[in-house]
């Protein structure tokens, strides 16, 4: 009697998630700092005073990862700028179909870029602060190159914390800018005087971020211009007063990670 054949037992495979926009933004992020934390792996050499001054990202890194970013930011920028363009022409008690539609231009993905630009500049800087202590500190605690390169590989994983925080800070700064270019859009075509203001609703906003409700703006005014500072009080009940030394915040909430959402209204 012949003997009965077993059948293998296969699980299906799960389809692979799709990443979300922050996931994505994340993950250049990280690629864009592994290329400086193996560079200097690379470059590391036992006269640490020569190493030390070499740790900026080169003008290719902050080019590929810009290019990288733009490639997800730009996707942002439409759909948002779609949901801006449809919330005025709600606002504006017009339909969709009576409007020319929106289109982002070159001229909002051109400022954006100059935009990433100066982040990844300033994340580069950090990541090469992040190098020199690592590199510093190996000096001075005597460590030969194989541990003072685990220690900069070690950089992954200490400063992910960076990554996260411009995940979260783009991603939001995205959608926020694109549905105010979406709301310019629109208000040439309706007409009239629009305003925005940052909202914070479902959230428990900062005293900074609290102390800016329902304060409303023109569209091309900036909410918070390059060089301003805003006096408010802590939650202790002192006075704190905070100094934009970044850029004009045309969109954006007023701090890193922030969650705040752009909302709009016809000023009469």
């Amino acid at each position: 009697m012949p003997a009965n054949k077993l059948k293998k037992k296969t699980k299906a495979k799960q389809p692979k998630a799709e990443l979300t926009d922050q996931e994505r933004i994340e993950n250049a992020t990280t690629k864009f700092m592994r290329s400086q934390v193996d560079a200097a792996i690379e470059q590391y050499s036992e006269s640490v005073k020569n190493s030390i001054k070499m740790q900026d990202p080169t003008q290719a890194e902050i080019d590929d990862y810009i290019t990288e970013m733009m490639a997800i930011i730009t996707g942002i920028l439409t759909a948002y700028g779609i949901e801006g363009y449809a919330e005025g022409a709600l606002i504006a008690d017009l339909t969709v179909g009576e409007l020319n539609g929106y289109v982002l231009t070159e001229t909002s993905k051109n400022a954006y870029e100059t935009y990433l630009k100066k982040v990844a500049e300033s994340y580069g800087a950090d990541t090469s602060d992040s190098i020199r202590k690592v590199l510093s500190e190996a000096n001075l605690n005597g460590l030969n190159r194989v541990e003072t390169e685990k220690a900069l590989k070690n950089i992954m994983d200490t400063d992910e914390w960076r990554v996260k925080r411009l995940g979260r800070t783009e991603l939001n700064n995205s959608q926020n800018v694109g549905k105010l270019e979406g709301m310019k859009s629109m208000a040439t075509e309706a007409g009239g005087r629009w305003e925005k203001t940052i909202n914070h609703s479902g959230k428990t906003p900062c005293p900074l971020c609290a102390s800016q409700e329902g304060i409303w703006t023109a569209l091309d005014i900036p909410l918070w211009s390059v060089g301003d500072n805003i006096s408010t009080v802590d939650d202790k009940g002192d006075t704190v007063i905070y100094i934009n030394n970044w850029q004009d915040n045309q969109a954006n909430d007023y701090h890193p990670q922030g969650r705040g959402t752009l909302i709009f209204r016809r000023a009469e």
